[in-house]
């Protein structure tokens, strides 16, 4: 996106300082998501999440492997981000690395911390064999706020996926592991635990979540946390360059509490809505500006 001149900038500026942003919302307000699960068949689970005109691909992958020597009774979970060149020319050379690399960093570590998923229960053979998950995301467009609207995807997808079951028989030293030919035999992954992400970013003296590319270059700094259903953090990280006072941050933090629990709150009435199979849903909801309900066309 092209840079904002600095007549632009103050107008974004001004606007935030009085409550009004250049869409109509105000400083608390989100934009619409739109969800749809099941969409890649070869992946265990999968969504497709909009966000205005931000756009992902979200799938998750379970594969066999070996165990690790660190954590000889845990499964693994790999998270990798890819931003498509043709979303913006920043995701394009070394920015995009940049961007891909923390995007991962910071989702991983959200799925990581508080134990929102639970590694024990990938483990098939502790200290041989165990499940590995991989959760890729492709950022096929964007008009800001990438960090919120990719978790709230990997949570669906994570909602959405189905892990093979086993069976496990051992020959003396040996251990031979079948998969289940039934395709409803399957287990799910629990998704109470797994957070979503929100930003809240400082604009002058106010604070603001959803920020549009616009806002986001007019930002003085910014809170990623990561919200799980009770309201607490599994994880918080400070972005951007400017100074946060400390009662601000405090203040920015509740913000974030508020808001996630609002989005959680709406994502699992959606998913209560579907059948119980859910890789076969294909329809898609909206949480309003203020994320109080969600609608199903």
């Amino acid at each position: 996106m092209t840079p904002l001149s600095v007549l632009e900038k103050e107008y974004v500026r001004q606007g935030v300082a009085v409550g009004v942003r250049g869409d109509g919302r105000g400083p608390q307000d989100y934009r619409a998501f739109s969800l749809q699960l099941g969409i890649i068949g070869q992946a265990n689970g999968s969504c497709r999440i909009k966000l205005q005109n931000t756009e992902m691909l979200v799938s998750v992958k379970t594969e066999i492997s070996d165990t690790d020597e660190t954590a000889p009774e845990c499964g693994k979970l790999l998270v990798h981000v890819e931003c498509c060149p043709s979303a913006s020319p920043e995701y394009d050379g070394l920015g995009a690395k940049e961007l891909n690399a923390e995007l991962s960093r910071v989702l991983a570590g959200s799925l990581l911390s508080g134990g929102a998923i639970d590694l024990r229960s990938l483990c098939i053979i502790p200290g041989k064999k165990c499940w590995t998950m991989f959760i890729d995301v492709l950022v096929l467009d964007s008009s800001g706020n990438l960090f919120d609207a990719a978790s709230v995807g990997i949570r669906a997808a994570l909602a959405n996926t189905q892990v093979p079951a086993l069976k496990v028989t051992r020959h003396g030293d040996e251990y031979e592991i079948e998969l289940s030919d039934n395709p409803e035999d399957c287990t799910s992954i629990p998704v109470q635990r797994v957070p979503v992400i929100v930003t809240v970013s400082k604009v002058g003296k106010r604070f603001i979540v959803d920020t549009t590319l616009e806002e986001e270059m007019c930002a003085d700094a910014r809170v990623t946390a990561a919200v799980v259903q009770s309201g607490k953090f599994a994880m918080v990280q400070k972005g951007a360059s400017g100074v946060i006072d400390p009662l601000a941050l405090f203040d920015m933090l509740q913000v974030a509490s508020d808001v996630g629990t609002k989005i959680i709150a709406a994502q699992d009435a959606f998913l209560a809505h579907l059948s119980h199979d859910v890789r076969d849903a294909t329809e898609e909801f909206f949480l309003t500006s203020k994320i109080s309900a969600f609608t199903m066309p």
